[in-house]
């Protein structure tokens, strides 16, 4: 929406229906417009325009956590955006990586463990060390950093985010989830 007159064309005929709260995983707010769904909310997810959305809360926020919760539902391959924005000053701070098997962390080492080198990373604990380890990457491009983040998205467009500010540092599903209906009924 660029202006009010937008907006208020958008908001004419919003019908918004709220329906009992439920303990099971039942609709209880659902947005449409001309008949045609918008935002569908359960108790377990939210769905906008049949795309569901869906926070993991006990899963943690490492990245063996990370990949625990989103691989075993991808469908390889499955492409990885890795931020460590808030260790590294410059733009390169964005990789991409495919997975074509759950072993993230070799994908992980091959691709990654480079950036300990960078004389942006500040404590020198590991840019110095002959042997850098996956380990000593993780502690230092932290996920629960301000900037650092990490998406999947596999063959079926499915997306998972761990990202301290649009996931409130949880683990997020969304896109095609095939447990949670999507439609608007």
């Amino acid at each position: 929406m660029t202006n009010a007159a937008q907006l208020e064309q958008f908001l004419e005929h919003l019908v918004i229906e709220q329906q009992e709260m439920a303990t099971e995983a039942e609709v209880t707010l659902i947005v449409q417009k001309q008949e045609q769904g918008i935002v569908r909310v359960t108790n377990d997810c939210v769905a906008m325009y049949g795309v569901a959305y869906e926070e993991l809360d006990e899963s943690g926020t490492e990245y063996e956590n990370f990949f625990d919760a989103v691989l075993p539902h991808a469908t390889f391959p499955v492409e990885v955006v890795f931020c460590g924005r808030d260790v590294l000053e410059n733009q390169d701070s964005i990789h991409v990586m495919t997975l074509h098997d759950s072993n993230w962390q070799a994908v992980f080492e091959e691709h990654l463990l480079h950036l300990l080198n960078r004389k942006e990373v500040t404590t020198g604990k590991y840019s110095r060390s002959s042997k850098q380890t996956l380990e000593d990457f993780m502690s230092e491009f932290s996920l629960l950093m301000a900037y650092n983040f990490i998406v999947t998205r596999d063959a079926t467009d499915r997306f998972g985010m761990l990202d301290h500010f649009c996931t409130n540092g949880k683990i997020a599903h969304f896109g095609k989830i095939d447990n949670v209906e999507t439609s608007f009924k």
